[in-house]
């Protein structure tokens, strides 16, 4: 199975273009996956699911971004048998929680995590600076894209949680590790705290 998260770029045109493209086009390798995916290994799914991503970024960027740009954040999770594999492209996330840990497993595509700006800035300077949270990847705004891909092995009791940053960012992480599993909860904290933006997430709970 899988599940994702695309937040269209805002203040950008066409971003729910291209999170409704994204969206349907996991859909749509979903159904072929799930024809094939007795004949096929669980790295020939993942090389196939970022084949369909790239194809989907190269068909936005071609037809969306003449004039102007048109993107979208995306986590996805797939989930095949006891192993899952994690793609992402942008802030938008993907957290774990197992007991009493909780932690991100994506890493915000954003200028201050840049590895150049690590070295030439200290934290004052990144934290003042214009570009600060300013996103160095998105699916659509560029020819190609390397997605970032993690994998590994799921435990009975792991709860994954997937947002955008209409959710993280007005939420303090004591409250969001509390609230994974309370949905209505995590709404209302959100909402009260006066966020701005729209917000999506998704609660995975393996109790088995």
């Amino acid at each position: 199975s899988v599940l994702c998260i695309a937040d269209g770029m805002g203040g950008h045109e066409h971003g729910e273009i291209a999170s409704r493209m994204i969206v349907d086009g996991i859909s749509e390798w979903h159904k072929t996956a799930e024809k094939s995916k007795n004949e096929e290994s669980f790295m020939d799914l993942l090389d196939d699911f970022e084949n369909k991503l790239t194809s989907i970024n190269r068909i936005l960027y071609l037809d969306y971004n003449k004039k102007s740009i048109c993107g979208s954040t995306l986590v996805a999770l797939l989930i095949y048998e006891h192993t899952f594999a994690i793609f992402s492209a942008g802030d938008s996330r993907i957290y774990r929680k197992h007991g009493f840990s909780f932690s991100q497993l994506t890493t915000d595509d954003v200028w201050q995590n840049q590895p150049m700006v690590k070295r030439e800035f200290d934290s004052s300077q990144i934290k003042s600076n214009l570009n600060y949270g300013k996103l160095t990847k998105a699916v659509g705004v560029s020819d190609y894209i390397s997605l970032s891909r993690v994998t590994g092995t799921i435990r009975k009791g792991d709860i994954f949680f997937l947002c955008c940053d209409g959710v993280y960012k007005y939420i303090e992480e004591k409250k969001l590790r509390k609230y994974v599993t309370k949905p209505e909860l995590l709404k209302k904290s959100i909402l009260s705290s006066g966020a701005p933006d729209n917000y999506s997430f998704i609660s995975v709970v393996f109790d088995s």
